[in-house]
This record gives C-alpha cells, structure tokens and sequence, in this order.
C-alpha cells in the first residue's frame, strides 16, 4: 500500500485472497504474478497502478483480455465459493491507451476498475453488462462512453453514462458543459471525479427519493 518504490513482488502459490488497496498507489510496480492459488482480488486491490498482469496457467478464477484483468463472478452459498460462468472487470493499467472494449461475456465492472485511465478514448460497453461501480471511471477524463443497443440498463446522455437515470461515470466534455438528464435520481460516488468541465447544467426535473 502506496509503497511508491517497489518494483517487484513475488507472490507465493499459497496466496488465496489479495484484499482491498493492497498495492494502491505502488506506482513503480512493474509486474505481477497472480498465482494459481489466488482465490479473491478485492476491488480496489491495484488502484493507481500501470502494472502488467499475469495470471498463472492454472488459475481458473482469473484472467487478461486485451491487458485488463478480468474475474470469474463468484457466488457464496454456505460458505462455500463456487465459480459461475459470468465475469467481470477487476483492473486497467493506468497506461492504457486508446478504445476499450468491454466483452459481452463481462456482466460487472467493479469499483474503481478503470480508476486514473486518463488516456482510454472510447468505452464501448457491452450488452450484458448490468453493473458498474463506484470510481470505476473516475479520473478518465479522456473517455467517451458507447453502450451496445441491445443493453437495457445503460444509456448515454450527454458525454455522460448513466445506470437509469443515475450517473455513473463521465469523462470528455465537449464545450465544457455537462446537461443533467431529466428525471436523474442521483449522482454515483466517483461519477464526476476529474472530468474537465466550466458548468455543470441541472435539469428542470430531478426526482428523488424520500430518504434523500
């Protein structure tokens, strides 16, 4: 954790669980191993980081598409973790450039996924995708997002991508203005982080809960 001179670790075949933040902001650290034993990667686990990812052959749970790690969904019952047939996304490199393509097998993007991604352009996200969590995009000031038709929970309004009407993540603003979509319920933690914009524009119709 924020060990900014480490450039190498080592992890051992009898790791099982790497837990929340446990190398964010290890900004040297150049590569890493996920051993085949590794069970969990806690959201969070390489926040700030431009590591490479490697998993071991024979880890079932995890793998790298197109330089992102992506993970089994995992389902407890009784204590018991089975694997399901969905995945998700668990970590950019922040050097990423260019589109990013999320997979119509991935079905979550879990927190802080693309966290600090400043050079990603277009985020095209797929159809079964039904998650997307909290700082995923955050700090991805270059990104503009496209959802898949046949997707019906997402929806682009406005440079900004929203879950229904509640804000999710927004990168690129033209013109330096971001327009509210009418009827928007709230605004997701990390949603606006980093985006470069001179105003920001309330709709005439913002619903909210009664708790709120």
């Amino acid at each position: 954790y924020n060990c900014e001179s480490l450039k190498e670790v080592v992890l051992p075949n009898s790791v099982r669980t790497i837990g929340m933040q446990a190398f964010m902001g290890c900004t040297s650290l150049e590569n890493i191993v996920i051993p085949e034993s590794v069970e969990t990667i806690s959201d969070g686990a390489f926040i700030g980081c431009a590591t490479d990812i490697e998993v071991s052959n024979g880890n079932k749970g995890f793998s790298v598409v197109d330089g992102m790690l992506i993970g089994k969904m995992q389902h407890n019952v009784n204590d018991v973790v089975t694997l399901g047939p969905d995945w998700c996304v668990v970590y950019c490199p922040t050097d990423k450039k260019g589109d990013v393509v999320v997979a119509d097998s991935i079905t979550h993007i879990v927190d802080y996924a693309f966290n600090g991604c400043k050079d990603i352009e277009t985020v095209k996200i797929g159809g079964k995708v039904e998650y997307i969590g909290n700082y995923a995009f955050a700090g991805c000031e270059k990104a503009t997002f496209v959802v898949d038709e046949t997707n019906e929970k997402f929806n682009v309004y406005d440079d900004a991508l929203y879950n229904g009407n509640m804000l999710v993540a927004c990168g690129k603003v033209e013109d330096g203005e971001l327009c509210l979509k009418e009827g928007i319920v709230g605004i997701s933690p990390g949603a606006i982080d980093g985006v470069e914009m001179e105003r920001l524009v309330f709709p005439t119709e913002i619903a909210f809960n009664e708790e709120d």
